[in-house]
């Protein structure tokens, strides 16, 4: 075979290569776009997985409880002790040293009057008709004076023969009064007595030494 026949074979034969390769070049694009959509879609898939587990570890913020209506009154006494223990607080401070002072006189007790018999004497035995004489001292033993009283002398229980009125009877004084008196009948038991403030107008420190009484017989 000659070259000018090898020529046409030649060519012919590398037309067939040709478009042997051109099915495979163009099968190659397809593929590419396949294997891009493909990592792409990896890409994605990646990152959300990745805001996925992000999303899950980062933790979600709890509400705040809100008060019981309990832990408000205990909050609200808390406050009134702070306020009371503050209203409270006392400042202490060292007292002031006074001046000494003489203490006070206690008051005297009050002075009063005690009025009594020192003397009860008959000028004679006494006898039915026949005049005598009894003399009566009165006495004043208080620490004040008396001012004026009656004083009585009685001849029996039933008879007052005798009551006249004294003036003022200084303290610690003594004064002497006198009663003439006859007996009309006799007795063997006649019950004589002298009282000195008969009315009871003196207060006195002894209210029950203010008489005396003795019994006495008369002759018929």
């Amino acid at each position: 075979m000659t070259e000018g026949n090898c020529r046409p074979i030649m060519k012919a034969m590398a037309d067939e290569k040709s478009e042997a390769e051109k099915p495979k070049k163009k099968n190659k694009k397809p593929a590419l776009i396949t294997s891009l959509v493909f990592l792409g879609l990896l890409v994605l898939g990646g990152i959300g997985y990745g805001s996925f587990k992000l999303g899950q570890s980062r933790p979600e913020p709890s509400p705040s409880p809100s008060p019981s209506p309990e832990a408000e009154v205990e909050d609200e006494m808390i406050e009134d002790e702070l306020v009371v223990d503050e209203e409270s607080v006392v400042v202490e401070s060292s007292p002031e040293p006074s001046p000494e002072s003489s203490p006070e006189p206690s008051p005297e007790p009050e002075k009063k009057v005690d009025l009594y018999i020192t003397k009860y004497e008959f000028d004679k035995p006494l006898e039915k008709g026949v005049g005598f004489t009894v003399t009566i001292g009165v006495g004043n033993k208080g620490e004040a004076d008396s001012g004026a009283f009656y004083w009585e002398w009685w001849s029996s229980s039933a008879v007052m023969p005798c009551k006249e009125r004294l003036s003022e009877l200084g303290a610690g004084e003594e004064r002497i009064v006198e009663c003439h008196y006859t007996y009309p009948g006799w007795s063997n038991a006649y019950m004589t007595e002298a009282i000195v403030d008969a009315d009871a107008e003196i207060e006195e420190s002894d209210e029950g030494n203010n008489s005396h009484s003795e019994q006495k017989a008369v002759a018929p």
